[in-house]
């Protein structure tokens, strides 16, 4: 099983190498990419390749529309319930800040307190969509931290009071989270990450700082990027991607296969897109192609009892295919080291989840994580579930003390010991999902598995 696993980035927007990153895993490499042979082939594997460049652009666009400033770090100050909107998977434990940094005017700070003993979580992805920084709890502590996040072509000098990480292109997707220690503790988490901070450098030196925003209740409503992406004209689609490519260079790891697009008038070195250099339709059915090939990508998941997980989002090596569809699920991604997230539909006998029905899920002792594990309910679509008690996940460290089975029902369970381990149930069909946090070396490597969920009626 692969080291990784695929996960859901929890914010409203889910190949390169770390260059001097500050302490964290960057992504794996894996074997050079397959460079085709054809003009018509290399024209898709163009596509595919520059899709997540595209889409991540749109994406950055969007929240600067939204925001009317660019580098701006955006804070949910309140952990999801089935009444904060989210887009993508919910997430009852903590609070969550994200950033389109732009790196091309300079380096950027960011600035975040001291956390205590409440687990941090903060991860750089680049314009290709990879993870190639890690800077949070585990790789830098709690303590208060500032780091100056470079862009590729800057120099990596000393700059006081920060610790310099260089990312690989200027383009730049910063997210962030800080658990809460239960729901007392979120006013407190929430004032924390008010004080995170992201500022351009020379501000910073004048001893200045811009604090995060509050996230807006909604984006434009002009349309998913996704849709706009793929509605692009092919001619127009290239001129954006070589242009992107140019300020955000391909890694190093990419070069036999980018080489070669500027033979088909694929000219990111220069930023210029020559249709004339296939004949006919031939851009139309590469990005025909290269969308059908985008679409059918099926990610590998790995079953367990009843749960799945995937390969991560954090790291995609010469895979392109997958790296396009997992942006085109959701940009965002984590490494496995910091989180690892399992999902289960059915129960042990393969019946769907519902309400109708009562479900235990017994572990024979905590899963293996360092910081913290907690199990969420959702419905069909990914929605929280309003509930009497205001419950939407049952966290480890706040189970009956020892008692770690969880109960899964829409009534009560008998006998109150059981009241601190109950997870509400809406009526119809749900999900559940798992997730470790600073998961220890047998979660990471797939050796441990989630117990079954068992019905009990």
């Amino acid at each position: 099983m692969a080291a990784l696993f695929r996960v859901s980035l929890s914010g409203w927007l889910a190949a390169a190498l770390a260059v001097g990153c500050a302490g964290g895993a960057g992504p794996e490499q894996a074997a050079g990419p397959r460079v085709p042979s054809s003009p018509a082939e290399l024209a898709t594997a163009a596509y595919v390749y520059s899709y997540p460049l595209v889409l991540f652009d749109r994406e950055r666009q969007a929240q600067v529309e939204a925001l009317g400033a660019h580098n701006q770090l955006v804070a949910r100050t309140t952990t999801s319930t089935p009444f904060t909107g989210d887009r993508v998977t919910p997430d009852a434990d903590t609070v969550s800040a994200v950033a389109y940094l732009d790196l091309r005017g300079g380096p950027l700070v960011l600035s975040v307190p001291a956390s205590g003993k409440r687990f941090t979580r903060i991860e750089l992805l680049d314009a290709y969509t990879n993870v190639f920084a890690s800077l949070g709890e585990r790789t830098q502590g709690s303590e208060a931290a500032q780091f100056a996040i470079i862009g590729p072509n800057s120099s990596k000098s000393a700059i006081s009071g920060a610790t310099a990480v260089q990312s690989p292109t200027n383009f730049v997707l910063l997210h962030g989270q800080v658990a809460a220690q239960g729901e007392r503790d979120v006013p407190a988490v929430s004032g924390l990450m008010k004080q995170w901070a992201l500022t351009p450098i020379g501000e910073f030196k004048q001893g200045q700082r811009r604090y995060a925003a509050l996230r807006p209740r909604g984006m434009p409503e002009s349309g998913r990027p996704v849709n706009r992406v793929e509605a692009l004209e092919p001619a127009k689609y290239f001129e954006e991607a070589v242009k992107l490519m140019q300020s955000n260079p391909p890694a190093a790891a990419d070069g036999p296969l980018v080489k070669k697009f500027p033979s088909i008038g694929v000219d990111w070195q220069k930023g210029r897109f020559d249709a004339r250099k296939l004949k006919g339709e031939g851009w139309t059915r590469a990005a025909n192609d290269g969308r059908a090939e985008i679409r059918g990508a099926q990610p590998t998941a790995t079953a367990e009892n009843g749960w799945t997980a995937s390969p991560a989002t954090g790291s995609f090596g010469a895979d392109y295919v997958s790296r396009a569809a997992a942006a085109r699920s959701g940009i965002g991604g984590a490494l496995a080291e910091d989180r690892v997230e399992w999902t289960a539909r059915t129960d042990a006998s393969g019946q769907r989840l519902q309400g109708a029905h009562r479900y235990t899920i017994a572990f024979a002792k905590a899963p293996p994580a360092n910081a913290f594990w907690s199990l969420t309910l959702l419905d069909d679509e990914g929605r929280m579930v309003d509930n009497m008690l205001n419950r939407y996940a049952a966290r480890g460290d706040r189970l009956r003390r020892g008692d770690t089975t969880v109960y899964v029902q829409h009534a009560p369970p008998d006998g109150e010991a059981k009241q601190p381990n109950w997870l509400p149930a809406p009526k119809g069909t749900f999900q559940l999902v798992l997730r470790l946090y600073a998961p220890k070396p047998d979660a990471v490597s797939g050796a441990w598995k989630p117990p079954a969920v068992k019905r009990v009626d």
